[in-house]
């Protein structure tokens, strides 16, 4: 995981950073998988490398937020938005200007 590795690369360039790094995401069910502790039958399938980020989690190293779609810079690459929201997510970007 990223932040795995710039946690040791400021650390020993001597600026540790405090823990536990922020993950926010506007994905409900990922959130609930990567903080759920107990096997989940509807889950199975998944291999167990991808079960890193619930480690991480119970290990205290990164803590999950939910963030609103609404709120969320990154859906104007990844979503259809309306004109109002593109703007507004392009300047929190700083990608254009008022």
């Amino acid at each position: 995981m990223q932040a795995q590795w710039m946690y040791s690369a400021m650390d020993e360039v001597g600026f540790p950073q405090p823990k536990p790094t922020v993950l926010k995401g506007d994905n409900r069910s990922a959130n609930a998988l990567a903080k759920n502790t107990k096997h989940n039958s509807h889950v199975k399938h998944i291999d167990i490398r991808h079960h890193y980020i619930r480690e991480r989690v119970e290990e205290g190293d990164i803590t999950i937020e939910h963030v609103p779609s609404i709120d969320n810079p990154a859906d104007l690459f990844t979503k259809p938005l309306t004109r109002t929201i593109h703007h507004g997510h392009c300047l929190t970007l700083r990608l254009c200007e008022d």
